[in-house]
């Protein structure tokens, strides 16, 4: 006669069951390690203030939990808004080289002494790369004085201050006072950059691309206050960068003002049409299904931080759709788009999907090419979703005979097809029906 107790089957079972779902937590936890992404510090991690020539040293320290980070960089950009990597940036000497290349890593610390050459606010990070990511650290603002007062008392202004939108040809008016409390302003200029980002002075800048009505460069005996006034025509369509500037002395130093964005359209057309613009839709949530509003806007050019696009949906955990028309330049051929992203993306253009990019990173650029005619509109949707800390969506391209890739400006956006159809309604309801025919990515 048996008399094993009958329940023993049954508790045998229940603990294979256990042991199974332990492994498998222990490998789910595993994965997870493997797709984490670095930590980066930076310290000093508040703003600085030193005089030029006055040495300042920044430390840093990057880990990765899976051990395969392979750069620890420090990153700087100059007051004219140019990241070393750039390769133009000027002012400040590095004790050492500013990459740091290695082979697959955990930890990484850094200590590099910068030594500023010129006044101006300067931007120091560091930033760690692992698998084709970067990771960076907060920025930090250095503000350099050149060894007197006249630094922090000198300011240089511009009217207005918003985002101007004009035609070609269609004239557009800026003025500035420059004040010194220390009466050495020597000159006071008119700068800007072209399309491609290049300011006036730089080599290969469009000189031709905005006729002014008088001398951008102004200069004269040594004052306290200056004012001036410039009427700009725009002779091509793009988004330009418009700042005044001051000289103190005739020193190679210089102060410069708020830069602010001027857009010239097309044809005559300086709103840009009634279909102007982008439709967004906003969604809670990183799926793209909890609905919580829609705007119009203007292009795809946003670094919210740890904000986010509407109050709704909040900083963290939420997604969001545009959808419209992107129209091509005068030259055809292939066009590069590029999406610089924090976090998932996702890109259809003419129907086909030429980004996909869908999981948690730091900021991210990906690229993909579709073929367009000259003044062609076509259909074009993406998807982008936020998990957590920073966020940062934006659409750029690089079309044929541009020197680099650029944010899509506001005038080469639609929300419909051509100038007589009507605009594509911003909805719940997807983007797939309205923009066009085409799959979708997998959710």
């Amino acid at each position: 006669m048996n008399t094993t107790p009958r329940f023993q089957p049954r508790l045998l079972r229940h603990l294979r069951f256990v042991f199974a779902s332990l492994a498998l937590l222990g490998a789910t936890t595993a994965a997870l390690a493997q797709t984490k992404s670095p930590t980066v510090t930076i310290v000093p991690n508040t703003p600085q203030t030193v005089k030029v020539g006055q040495p300042i040293t920044f430390t840093s320290t990057a880990t990765d939990a899976d051990s395969s980070m392979e750069a620890h960089h420090l990153d700087w950009r100059d007051p004219d808004g140019r990241w070393k990597w750039q390769g133009t940036a000027t002012g400040l000497v590095l004790s050492e080289n500013s990459e740091k290349w290695f082979g697959p890593s955990a930890s990484s610390s850094r200590s590099v002494v910068v030594t500023p050459e010129r006044a101006g606010v300067f931007q120091v990070r560091f930033s760690a790369l692992d698998g084709g990511n970067w990771t960076e650290s907060t920025i930090i603002d250095v503000t350099v004085t050149d060894g007197n007062t006249a630094a922090a008392t000198a300011s240089v202004t511009i009217s207005p201050t918003e985002t101007q939108t004009v035609a070609v040809n269609q004239p557009v008016t800026f003025s500035s006072v420059a004040t010194s409390a220390t009466a050495d302003i020597t000159a006071h200029n008119f700068d800007w950059a072209d399309t491609s980002g290049r300011w006036i002075w730089d080599a290969g800048a469009d000189a031709a691309a905005l006729q002014l009505n008088t001398e951008r460069e102004v200069s004269f005996t040594p004052r306290a206050t200056h004012s001036r006034t410039i009427t700009i025509t725009p002779k091509k369509p793009g988004t330009y960068k418009i700042r005044f500037a001051l000289q103190r002395n005739g020193s190679a130093d210089w102060t410069t003002g708020q830069e602010v964005q001027l857009v010239v359209n097309p044809r005559g057309n300086a709103g840009g049409g009634r279909n102007a613009g982008v439709n967004a839709q906003y969604y809670k949530g990183t799926d793209l299904r909890n609905f919580a509003g829609n705007a119009t806007v203007p292009n795809i050019d946003f670094t919210w931080g740890t904000g986010g696009p509407i109050p709704a949906v909040g900083g963290d955990n939420f997604s969001v759709r545009w959808t419209g028309f992107i129209e091509a330049t005068e030259a055809g051929g292939n066009y590069q788009f590029t999406t610089r992203t924090d976090d998932g993306v996702r890109l259809w253009v003419d129907g086909k999907l030429i980004v996909d990019d869908w999981k948690n990173h730091s900021v991210t650029e990906r690229t993909g090419a579709a073929a367009l005619t000259a003044g062609q509109r076509v259909a074009f949707v993406m998807e982008y979703y936020e998990a957590d800390a920073s966020a940062t969506a934006q659409l750029l391209w690089q079309p044929p005979g541009q020197a680099n890739k650029s944010v899509i400006p506001p005038q080469r956006f639609y929300r419909a097809a051509s100038p007589s159809s009507a605009a594509i309604p911003a909805t719940d309801n997807g983007a797939r029906s309205t923009a066009f025919d085409g799959t979708r990515g997998s959710r």
